[in-house]
């Protein structure tokens, strides 16, 4: 079973009405967003909204034909308990493993907290957590929740 999940990520200008683009676009082609996250670049100009939908190949497909610069980004979906101390947990496992986090994010779905994890060892950090005990969600464990 594959360990890792595609999140798709738009990069786009930093300006009224583009979430509202994306979404109406997914919306009416009925793609369901599962998680989404917005950066900006600090600049101003420019961001990246990341999505996690059900049919990820689709919406890649979808916001190309219509013009939108997107990829899809692998990470990891990690389930863990919703308490103090979890988070660190998770990123002491990763820097005692010399992984590095490149982006997370996170929420909380009953009484479990799942972090959407992007690293450049994804291979490295599953071996990492699950030697550790912490589930590494498959896609369909992920969306299932």
């Amino acid at each position: 079973m594959k360990k890792t999940i595609q999140i798709l990520a738009i990069f786009a200008e930093d300006k009224q009405g583009r979430l509202n683009r994306v979404s109406k676009l997914l919306a009416d082609n009925s793609l369901n967003i599962r998680h989404v996250a917005i950066a900006d670049s600090n600049t101003g100009a420019y961001g990246v909204m990341k999505f996690l939908v059900d049919d990820p190949a689709r919406a890649l497909d979808l916001l190309r034909q219509n013009g939108l610069l997107a990829s899809h980004v692998e990470a990891l979906a990690v389930a863990m308990p919703d308490r103090p101390g979890s988070l660190h947990a998770i990123a002491d496992i990763l820097d005692r493993a010399g992984l590095n986090i490149a982006s997370l994010s996170g929420m909380v779905v009953g009484s479990q907290a799942i972090l959407l994890i992007e690293t450049d060892k994804l291979p490295s950090a599953i071996a990492a957590l699950e030697s550790a005990s912490i589930p590494v969600l498959s896609r369909d464990e992920l969306l299932k929740l």
